[in-house]
């Protein structure tokens, strides 16, 4: 485990002193909004995709859900999304 966390301060360039931890709860914080990170490098596509989507849900379920509010500023969030594509060739 601690390999993988090393890893992923890695690649988001985060120090090591700034706490990651996994969640033991299958569900999402209780917070509202939900302050979002989404860390998808230079896809573009897939975060204008995924901010489309965080903009369907704040209309159509964030009454009865909660809100979700993507952050730039990763000492903000609360909720952290990664997507790693790869190309296999």
């Amino acid at each position: 485990m601690n390999d993988e966390l090393n890893q992923l301060r890695e690649v988001l360039g985060v120090a090591s002193n700034v706490p990651i931890k996994l969640s033991a709860l299958s569900r999402l914080p209780d917070n509202t909004p939900l302050n979002i990170y989404l860390a998808m490098g230079l896809d573009i596509y897939t975060r204008d995709r995924f901010l489309k989507w965080i903009e369907d849900w704040n209309k159509n379920d964030a009454k009865k859900l909660g809100a979700l509010n993507p952050v730039n500023d990763i000492d903000e969030l609360i909720l952290f999304c990664l997507v790693i594509l790869t190309r296999i060739e």
